[in-house]
């Protein structure tokens, strides 16, 4: 019980999270079939939502394209809604560029930013389109 009250303390550490979801059955063996449900239900107010929620930021942070996408997909399963549309729009863009697949990355950006319109808070991302957009027509010039 000590260890549930003080995993839940450290909400907002994207590692934890990550651990946790990637590590269901051992967290399953230590804490009892709905273990991991019960922990992550005292750390997020959305339970296992807001736990990928948080492990696919970490996993974007952390230049993990790929796995937040994953784990945004397994967010959308659970509950979708336009900021969780947008996030994988862009993670799946981010994800296409540096894989090369420049051609989707920019057909995701562009979802992205048509959604993004009516959202707010996403500058950052945002931004960070605007500035690998013109790196990718280069190159895709350049290839032509």
């Amino acid at each position: 019980e000590q260890l549930k009250d003080l995993l839940t303390s450290y909400n907002k550490n994207g590692l934890l999270a990550r651990f946790l979801l990637e590590e269901e059955k051992l967290v399953e063996e230590a804490f009892g079939e709905e273990g991991l449900d019960h922990i992550l239900s005292s750390m997020y107010k959305d339970g296992r939502f807001g736990g990928f929620l948080v492990a696919a930021k970490s996993y974007h942070r952390s230049g993990y394209y790929n796995k937040a996408k994953e784990m945004l997909n397994k967010a959308i399963a659970v509950r979708s809604d336009d900021d969780i549309r947008f996030l994988h729009l862009f993670y799946s863009g981010m994800n296409d560029y540096y894989e090369g697949n420049f051609s989707g990355a920019l057909e995701n950006f562009e979802q992205a930013k048509a959604l993004a319109k009516d959202l707010p808070g996403h500058k950052e991302n945002l931004d960070k389109i605007e500035s690998v957009t013109p790196k990718i027509l280069e190159v895709q010039h350049e290839g032509h």
